[in-house]
């Protein structure tokens, strides 16, 4: 009798146990295991960012589609390095016609037929152009902005970078959008004549770069524009200097609105587009010699004449790579101030990838010149090699003719 009562017993728990199953599977959208929540879909129709990782009461959930497999036939989960790739590319003519004693200084920029050069060369060994927020999730905790690593799905063989675009300015040009297609391209002023172009400015190089090159871009990512001064976004005064005169004409407040209005309209569709922005302080500080209140100081004037344009955010990239230590007061109110991915040159500041909810990360970039290719061996930027030469021996064969 007791054996027939304890067989009995055991299928009871093993129907309850078989219950809870088909429940969680029929009925249940969502289940929480350990720190993760998992929320099924059912819905055979194609849901829009369904691999995409989203904030759920308080806790990250994963999308899986029970319908279809998870990865498609050509992608997977990347688990190798991310590279953090930046750039200070300059017209030919000006980067050939500096007069610098400083080698260093010199030695890190490139030309805009090195960087065309650049990114065919990348294109054609698998690198391929990821967006820093398929890297890192924004989640509100604690009344503050953290960020979390985020499983990487690319296609299969390619090789994940991030694009930065440090130093670039307008004097004699400016950025619009033509009417005819919306695409971003630059008016240039030569001998006195305007002449639109997309061959003379990084932003425009990129953009005309990914559109016909299938696969060199995921989610149609572009890369990271610093912005340090108002005064000329996009070749647009946006108002600093202007506003401080006690007495401004009819004329010129009709040219601040304008030049506002189309510095904005840009920022719109270069982030529509794919790109990013991220602070490189309002004066290009160097926070080697700053003070807590200069640091204020400058950030009032960005969020007051810069953050109006190209709108928020968290990502800050120190000025000439001098990066403050996480228990500086000054990083903590730029910390407070909402950045949290904080970008630097200095492979010491480098997070390893973590997938815990952080209140920051520090990225470590390279910059892309000859430096980094020729003087100091580097295996994985070798392949730029024949692309970017000394720049001292550029100017000459340019002033030959040789080099154009």
């Amino acid at each position: 009798m007791f054996d027939k009562l304890k067989c009995l017993f055991s299928f009871k728990w093993f129907y309850i146990v078989l219950f809870i199953i088909l429940s969680i599977y029929t009925f249940w959208d969502e289940i929480a295991i350990g720190s993760e929540t998992i929320k099924f879909i059912r819905d055979s129709k194609k849901i829009e960012g369904e691999h995409e990782v989203y904030s759920f009461k308080e806790n990250k959930v994963n999308i899986i589609n029970l319908d279809e497999d998870y990865f498609g036939d050509d992608e997977s989960i990347y688990d190798g390095d991310v590279k953090y790739m930046y750039f200070r590319p300059i017209p030919n003519e000006k980067l050939y016609s500096l007069d610098s004693n400083n080698k260093k200084f010199y030695d890190s920029f490139i030309s805009m037929d090195e960087f065309k050069g650049v990114l065919d060369v990348l294109h054609k060994n698998n690198y391929m152009i990821i967006n820093i927020a398929d890297l890192y999730d924004q989640v509100y905790r604690e009344g503050s902005f953290r960020v979390k690593r985020k499983i990487l799905n690319i296609p299969k063989g390619k090789i994940p970078f991030v694009l930065f675009v440090d130093d670039f300015g307008y004097s004699s040009s400016r950025l619009i959008i033509d009417d005819e297609d919306m695409q971003v391209k630059m008016i240039k002023v030569k001998n006195g004549n305007e002449e639109i172009t997309e061959d003379n400015n990084v932003i425009t190089i990129i953009n005309k770069f990914v559109r016909e090159n299938e696969g060199f871009s995921f989610n149609n990512a572009k890369g990271v524009l610093s912005i340090v001064d108002s005064e000329s976004i996009f070749g647009y005064n946006t108002g600093r200097n202007i506003s401080k005169r006690s007495r401004i004409s009819t004329d010129k407040i009709k040219k601040l609105s304008n030049d506002i209005y189309e510095a904005k309209r840009i920022a719109d569709n270069l982030k529509n587009d794919g790109w990013i922005f991220a602070c490189n302080t309002y004066g290009n500080i160097d926070f080697k010699d700053v003070t807590l209140n200069l640091v204020k100081n400058d950030m009032d004037n960005w969020y007051r004449y810069v953050s109006n344009i190209i709108g928020y955010t968290n990502l800050f990239v120190y000025p000439s790579g001098n990066v403050i230590d996480k228990n500086d007061e000054r990083f903590k109110y730029l910390n407070d101030s909402g950045f949290n991915i904080f970008c630097s040159s200095m492979k010491k500041m480098n997070n390893k990838d973590c997938f815990k909810i952080q209140p920051y990360v520090n990225i470590s970039r390279d910059l892309i010149c000859y430096d980094i290719t020729s003087l100091h061996h580097n295996e994985y930027y070798d392949i730029l090699k024949d692309i970017i030469i000394n720049p001292r021996k550029a100017k000459k064969l340019y002033k030959e003719g040789i080099r154009e």
